[in-house]
Formats: structure tokens, sequence, C-alpha cells
């Protein structure tokens, strides 16, 4: 039970205090050495992939936005969101990201 109400907590402190997609947008670029607008598009290329697939494993995962959300900001299908947060999960740059300062 009290871990149940320590993640309550932690989502409303995110949800509250937390960063907003802009600003992790803006992280996320600046790891990988890109313009927000190639997060945007539909370009398969690796980098852009792997910045992409980490960009949607912390929103969802940590800053605990929807999918469908991500999918408008990122003009995607909510599937694709979906899929790349899970795989998201495998890349090993996502840790360095997430130990940046969130706000949460």
């Amino acid at each position: 039970m009290k871990k149940a109400n320590e993640g309550f907590e932690h989502k409303g402190r995110v949800r509250t205090a937390g960063p907003d997609l802009d600003t992790l947008i803006e992280r996320v670029t600046d790891y990988y050495h890109l313009d927000a607008d190639d997060l945007r598009t539909s370009s398969k290329g690796r980098q852009i992939t792997r910045a992409r697939r980490v960009f949607c494993k912390v929103a969802v995962k940590e800053l605990l936005l929807s999918c469908a959300e991500l999918a408008r900001a990122l003009n995607i299908s909510p599937s694709a969101v979906s899929k790349g947060a899970k795989r998201g999960q495998e890349v090993s740059d996502r840790r360095e990201i997430e130990k940046q300062p969130l706000g949460i």
C-alpha cells in the first residue's frame, strides 16, 4: 500500500511541477545534436530513430504523458509512440538523459 501511495504522489508531483514536453524535446535534441523538427519527421535514420525512442520512453515512463499527446506532438500514431517507448527501454543512451535533472 505504501508503494502505491508513493507512486500516486510521484505522478502528482510530475504533473504539477515537472518539466513540459518542450523541455524534454530540448534535452533529447541537445544530447543527440539534432533539431527539434528532426524528431517530428518520418525519417528512419539511426540517430533520429534512437532519439525518438528515448524521447518516447522518458516522456511516457518518467513524465507520465499519454501516447496520444506525444503522437500529436511528433506527428506519428499513438501505436508508434507506444512501440518507441518500449524500444527506448533498450537504448543505453537514455540513462544519460534520465540522469539530467528533469525536475521530478
